[in-house]
């Protein structure tokens, strides 16, 4: 029984010694008549270039004389450029011959090394056969048949010829093309200065301190405009007139057959500048009341106490840098230093298990480049990791001190997490260091969008009950109201206005001044109530409440001018603003004299109508009114029960 065990142990010892020889007997015989095989083949294959290479200018010299369709013509500078390419025919395809060598001296050995090293070691032989792959190699040059290769060839001949003709037309047009470009530029430089500046000094958009730096910069900003768009124009211009130049004349047309981009491109910009100070742009926000069609409240200015937090924000961000920088540079090369030999080794069994062992040549590289490529990436990984503390200071500025102390730490623990090489996440150095992430919070302007919503929906609300109550007395008609009749477009929200303010006035819960009493759904809005950070409240705020003081006066004790009459007579003042009123209308303004001015209330009604009209205007440029217009145009009005 032992006598029958010892040869299992001799062949067990041996066999590793026998893969090894014969592993590098494969090798040594791939790398020898991988060598052999590739010299022979690429002289074989230099030797049939060289041999077909005078048939082949034959060739292209008859096809360059006598083609009258294809790449050349009897047109414009085809007959210069064909003279041209017969000339450099020779030399290109001598250069063509050079190329193909060095290519199957460089690739054609490494594959043949390959391929003979890995049947020698598979011992596969059968299916691969180098006549096959020669005489393949060899029918590439033996094919007479298709043209196409040496007109494709010519077409890029002709194409490198045309260059020195592009370039030298090419450059006439694009200094005059420029200068065009700035006498446009200068001449609409007054309107974009004055459309500009008027902007500036009236929008409500922006607060005086801002209105003043605008004010000062824009003409700067104008100059330096004409500078940047004449050097664009004199760079890119030579280069499109060039290219285009270039292609015509590859193309058999005349070079200046696309020239049409010089009147056409000036059109443009010079419709470019209209476009600017036209209705869609500046326009916008051209209007008498300053604001912009669409507004949705945002303005903008200088806070200077925004500046003096930002000043200390930026000495504790340095303080906070100067701390980190060093922690996390530490850290990461404390962290990647002792990763470094066991990442090694685990991309070398990596290589190791993937690679066939027949593929010995990328196998060896990869192991030597192995070591190199881990401390490169390790160096690149420190300095990631260094560089991820500039994160710090923002995690201060969102979350505060303790945060921004904290954070450097939890930086070296992210990095320590990261699994560069397949070692795997497990293998950390510092185990004790979490990772913390940062979560912003933004409820209070949440807070106030909700806020200001509510307020614009129950306005829309108002609107449309004032309009059925209108539709309803026959004031204005259902009609008009579908087809949105310009004068509506006005009336409808100042009455809107006017009730919800006559009917806080009239109530006693609304016992400050600037109390707000909703009665369309009987929400009383307090001054200390209003949306902070609402920038179109602190706008029509003051309108509003001059409005509202002017309801508010006492006659005798009376707040006659909120008086459910006095009303009435504010609302056909409103409505009747249109070329044609109702019959309704036109018998209430005749029984309470409303065009009588000597009356004792016409004075103040007529004011609070144009303070009111005067609000509206400036109500329909703003976006949340605009998006609910449609509510309250297309509500169904006609419908008893939706009222």
């Amino acid at each position: 029984m032992r006598n029958d065990q010892e040869p299992c142990c001799i062949v067990k010892l041996i066999w590793p010694i026998v893969i090894l020889i014969r592993l590098i007997i494969s090798i040594i015989f791939g790398l020898l008549s991988g060598l052999i095989l590739g010299i022979s083949i690429t002289i074989w294959v230099c030797l049939l270039a060289i041999l077909r290479t005078p048939a082949s200018i034959i060739k292209m010299v008859y096809l360059t004389a006598t083609t009258t369709e294809k790449v050349f013509t009897h047109r414009c500078l085809d007959y210069p450029l064909r003279i041209v390419v017969l000339i450099l025919i020779p030399i290109s395809r001598l250069l063509f011959v050079g190329g193909l060598t060095l290519y199957c001296i460089i690739f054609g050995t490494m594959i043949c090394i390959e391929q003979l090293t890995k049947r020698m070691w598979t011992c596969e032989w059968h299916d691969w056969s180098i006549y096959d792959d020669i005489k393949e190699l060899s029918q590439v040059w033996s094919d007479d048949e298709d043209e196409d290769e040496y007109f494709r060839t010519l077409y890029v001949l002709k194409c490198l010829c045309a260059m020195v003709p592009g370039i030298l037309l090419g450059i006439l047009p694009f200094i005059p093309f420029a200068i065009m470009v700035l006498l446009i530029s200068l001449y609409r430089l007054p309107i974009n200065i004055y459309k500009t500046m008027k902007v500036a000094l009236f929008t409500v958009v922006l607060k005086w301190d801002l209105k003043i730096g605008a004010l000062l910069i824009l003409p700067v900003i104008h100059v330096v405009f004409i500078l940047v768009v004449f050097v664009t124009a004199l760079i890119g211009s030579f280069f499109h007139f060039v290219y285009v130049t270039t292609e015509s004349i590859t193309n058999s047309e005349s070079p200046f057959h696309r020239w049409d981009v010089f009147r056409n491109g000036l059109e443009k910009y010079y419709e470019g500048h209209q476009n600017f100070t036209g209705e869609n742009q500046l326009g916008r926000f051209d209007h008498p009341t300053g604001i912009p069609s669409g507004w949705r409240g945002e303005t903008y200015q200088i806070p200077i106490q925004r500046i003096l937090k930002w000043q200390w924000d930026f000495l504790v961000c340095c303080f906070l840098l100067l701390i980190s920088l060093p922690i996390c540079f530490t850290g990461s090369l404390v962290i990647f230093t002792l990763k470094l030999v066991p990442s090694t080794f685990k991309l070398w069994m990596n290589v190791c298990e993937h690679i066939p062992i027949y593929c010995w040549p990328c196998t060896l590289l990869t192991l030597l480049l192995t070591p190199a490529g881990v401390i490169l990436f390790s160096v690149l990984s420190i300095v990631a990791g260094t560089l991820k503390s500039f994160r710090v200071p923002a995690v201060y500025l969102v979350k505060g001190y303790g945060a921004g102390l904290r954070d450097p730490f939890a930086i070296v623990g992210e990095v320590d997490r990261w699994d560069c090489f397949g070692v795997g996440v497990g293998c950390r150095v510092f185990q004790c260091l979490p990772e913390r992430p940062i979560h912003r919070n933004n409820e209070t302007s949440e807070e106030s969008k909700l806020l200001a919503d509510a307020y614009w929906d129950r306005f829309a609300s108002q609107c449309i009950l004032s309009t059925s109550e209108l539709i309803s007395k026959g004031w204005i008609s259902l009609d008009d109201v579908e087809s949105i009749e310009p004068a509506l477009v006005t009336a409808i929200p100042a009455i809107g206005i006017l009730e919800v303010l006559a009917g806080s006035a009239n109530n006693t819960e609304a016992q400050d001044d600037e109390d707000i009493l909703w009665t369309i759904d009987g929400t009383l809005s307090k001054r200390e109530g209003r949306p902070r950070f609402d920038n179109m409240a602190s706008l029509f705020w003051p309108k509003v409440m001059s409005i509202k003081r002017l309801l508010d006066q006492k006659i005798e004790n009376r707040k006659v001018f909120a008086e459910a009459h006095n009303v009435q007579v504010l609302r056909a003042m409103i409505c009747n603003n249109a070329e044609h009123i109702s019959f309704e209308l036109n018998v209430f303004i005749d029984r309470s004299n409303i065009e009588d001015e000597h009356q004792s209330n016409s004075s103040t009604n007529r004011e609070i109508r144009s303070r009111l009209i005067e609000l509206t205007l400036m109500l329909l440029r703003v976006k949340p009114y605009q998006d609910r217009m449609g509510a309250i145009f297309e509500h169904k009005y006609g419908d008893t029960t939706s009222c």
